[in-house]
């Protein structure tokens, strides 16, 4: 339990800063280039990551399992690490290859600036965080992402000046990442050694890196296919003012990812030796504290994102307040599918009813954007894209439901939703008396938290009570 605190602490570290990073850069960003360029820099990013993806090929999750599986043996830990590091350097080379034929054929006026997103499908071929992760090495990884965060951000402050300088901005944003991603094969050769890649496990892990990356794709669906519908359906400041929208809900999130990144290795271990008991509690813990979270997450957003989004981004910005005040009901589904799938469903190997759900929700989120986009513009894809969360939810429960008390947990759900309820009710009351300032921001932030905790202390107290009589 130990290494988790100590992981978890690492991982939310990270998760924070880049919370914190974008209340620094996003308002100077969304200034200084203006919404167009952020729609420019959006659509072009969110195509060159659909590449990413594929040079990745579900390597992140079932690499991480596999490598938890097997850490306890050093010489099958070799084996393994080569042999899956050898598969996805030729995907990712692949990847990188067919990505520069589409920029080559391409004749998108955007297309310079596709180019340079190019950078970050090269930096897939050296990705091998699943390695750390599977280890439970995260300080190595936090570390160094801190460090290059850090600089990246530093680099947007000096060379980016005014709304001529997206190509810059893009360059210096994919270079990092580049960067980053070289630097920690420094720390490989203390954790494993290249050994003489097995064939046939090459050959037996395609299959499993194939399924998890189509959820993969599926997944990224949810997020990034509203934004390149938004472009060819619309004008780019529907997709700049949707990209900040979603770059503020997806911040947060990052606390509930730390803990799914954390747990995903630690569980698989734990199946893989029969330890089911310490698994079924670490589930039940998770999934509580989860959406405690994510309770105050989303109905703290829902309460500010009006002033919020003009305050931070700009008065051009009103309609992302509107847009984070109703796709914030995501992140309560996105919080319990992300526990369920790294805690459940993908330590036990049971990827099928991860792809089943990720993919039933990718073809309703398609759809309803072609349906609703063209009539409803940027709403339309906030539409779409609870609905398509509420699919992947409703499968995974079906999928998992005789296997694991979903009702207990869900249950145990509704105590802090209904205090994120009230909370969100009394500082959506008290800003109507407020100007549109950051000090009345911070005000509505103070009550918000002072009622929601109010109320969850109400919550622990009766859970200890029955704790005791039971």
């Amino acid at each position: 339990m130990g290494n988790v605190k100590k992981n978890f602490i690492f991982q939310s570290a990270y998760q924070l800063l880049t919370m914190i990073l974008p209340f620094v850069t996003a308002p100077y960003i969304s200034r200084v280039l203006g919404a167009e360029n952020a729609g420019i820099y959006s659509y072009t990013y969110t195509i060159a990551n659909y590449f990413v993806l594929f040079a990745m090929l579900g390597i992140n999750n079932h690499g991480s399992r596999l490598i938890a599986q097997v850490k306890d043996d050093k010489k099958q830990l070799d084996i393994v690490f080569s042999s899956l590091f050898t598969l996805h350097f030729i995907i990712s080379a692949l990847a990188f290859v067919v990505y520069f034929l589409y920029i080559f054929f391409s004749d998108s006026e955007y297309r310079i600036y596709a180019a340079v997103q190019g950078i970050y499908v090269l930096a897939a071929v050296l990705d091998i965080n699943w390695l750390f992760f599977g280890l439970e090495k995260f300080k190595i990884t936090v570390t160094r992402n801190t460090i290059f965060k850090l600089l990246t951000v530093a680099m947007v402050f000096v060379c980016v000046r005014d709304k001529n300088d997206l190509l810059i901005y893009t360059l210096v944003m994919a270079v990092g990442n580049l960067v980053s991603q070289s630097v920690i094969w420094a720390f490989v050769r203390k954790e494993v050694k290249f050994v003489k890649p097995d064939k046939q496990m090459m050959i037996q892990n395609i299959k499993p890196l194939c399924v998890l990356f189509v959820a993969t794709i599926a997944t990224s669906l949810f997020r990034t296919i509203d934004k390149v519908m938004l472009g060819d359906m619309c004008d780019m400041i529907q997709v700049g003012c949707y990209e900040y929208a979603d770059k503020m809900i997806m911040f947060p999130i990052g606390i509930i990812t730390a803990l799914g990144t954390i747990m995903l290795p630690r569980m698989s271990n734990m199946y893989k030796n029969g330890n089911t008991k310490d698994a079924a509690k670490y589930l039940s813990i998770s999934i509580e504290f989860s959406m405690i979270i994510a309770s105050v997450l989303t109905f703290g957003m829902m309460s500010i994102a009006e002033n919020f989004s003009v305050i931070f981004f700009g008065s051009q910005y009103t309609l992302t307040g509107e847009i984070i005040k109703y796709i914030s009901v995501t992140i309560l589904f996105i919080s319990f599918n992300n526990v369920i799938r790294t805690q459940y469903i993908i330590p036990q190997n049971k990827d099928g009813i991860y792809l089943c759900a990720v993919v039933s929700g990718a073809v309703v989120n398609i759809v309803l954007n072609a349906l609703l986009i063209p009539r409803m513009e940027s709403n339309g894809a906030v539409i779409s894209t609870i609905v398509a969360y509420i699919i992947v939810f409703m499968i995974q429960c079906i999928g998992v439901y005789k296997e694991i008390p979903l009702k207990r947990f869900l249950l145990r759900t509704l105590y802090p939703m209904i205090s994120g309820i009230v909370m969100c009710v009394g500082v959506r009351f008290v800003g109507r008396f407020l100007p549109v300032k950051i000090w009345a921001l911070l005000v509505q932030i103070a009550v918000g938290g002072v009622i929601f905790c109010l109320f969850m202390s109400v919550y622990v107290i009766k859970s200890k009570d029955s704790d005791v009589a039971g």
